[in-house]
């Protein structure tokens, strides 16, 4: 019995198939992370709040407040992207998620009804239904 135990001792746990797809999970996720930079980036920005909608141009430098029902949330729009500066939600998950930089990005305060989408010089598919 110890014979057995030690021949099995210097080989590798993983098969061929194991090796396999760890080479196609990778491969997957290098053209997956290339693909994902491909997309153009944000020209403007559409901030929706539950009782109003505005779209503001990367461009242009600025701080703006949008007010939903919990209160005013702070939004800056700059060449670098959006971003939500401050909200009055409670867990601050907007905040956190700091600048969306590419064409389709969004940022979402729930509590506070608040969405940031960034817009594109072309409009792009998101979806296609039949």
């Amino acid at each position: 019995m110890d014979s057995a135990l030690n021949s099995r001792a210097g080989r590798s746990p993983l098969t061929l198939a194991d090796w396999l797809l760890i080479a196609c999970l990778s491969a997957a996720t290098v053209v997956l992370m290339v693909a994902d930079y491909r997309v153009e980036p944000g020209q403007r920005v559409l901030v929706q709040s539950a009782d109003d909608a505005r779209v503001y141009d990367l461009a242009d430098q600025a701080v703006h407040s949008v007010t939903g029902p919990l209160g005013v949330s702070q939004v800056e729009v700059g060449p670098q992207g959006v971003r939500m500066v401050s909200s009055p939600c409670r867990q601050q998950r907007c905040v956190l998620r700091r600048w969306a930089l590419r064409r389709g990005d969004a940022i979402v305060c729930v509590p506070n009804k608040v969405v940031l989408t960034l817009l594109g010089e072309h409009a792009g598919l998101d979806a296609v239904v039949r």
